[in-house]
């Protein structure tokens, strides 16, 4: 039997990541180092399957924009160039289900696929109404 490496996984953060977090109370971080564990357990497949209480978490690219937004065309374009993703975090007022039956949040994490095996966690933002991240924050 070959000896199988475990995969690394690792966690770039950016200033403006790093800023609200840390201004977050204390179950909100939790919530948020939650999710960033998952990911260095098991990588993209662990954040996309990951469920509160036995429902889906909503994971998704952020070039999926609502049609009727005024900057569709803009925000697709800038979050399919940069592998934009994002995560329903959790808090301020916890998951609720969605129509589609997975779990939707006030807050979202953003972050950028940047390898395989590399989370770049870009900003955190509410949502509706759906921003990105800025350029400099996926450098």
């Amino acid at each position: 039997m070959a000896n199988e490496l475990a995969t690394e996984y690792e966690i770039h953060w950016s200033d403006t990541a790093k800023r609200k977090v840390k201004n977050l109370g204390k179950g909100d971080k939790k919530q948020v180092f939650g999710i960033l564990s998952e990911f260095l357990a098991g990588g993209y497949p662990a954040i996309d399957s990951l469920t509160y209480n036995g429902v889906k978490v909503r994971n998704k690219p952020s070039w999926d924009v609502d049609k009727n937004d005024p900057e569709f065309l803009k925000k697709v374009t800038f979050a399919k160039n940069n592998n934009l993703w994002h995560i329903h975090a959790g808090f301020h007022g916890g998951y609720s289900v969605s129509p589609k039956g997975d779990l939707v949040s006030q807050f979202v994490m953003h972050y950028q696929r940047q390898d395989d095996n590399i989370f770049r966690f870009a900003d955190l933002t509410p949502h509706p109404p759906f921003s990105l991240p800025s350029e400099s924050d996926l450098t």
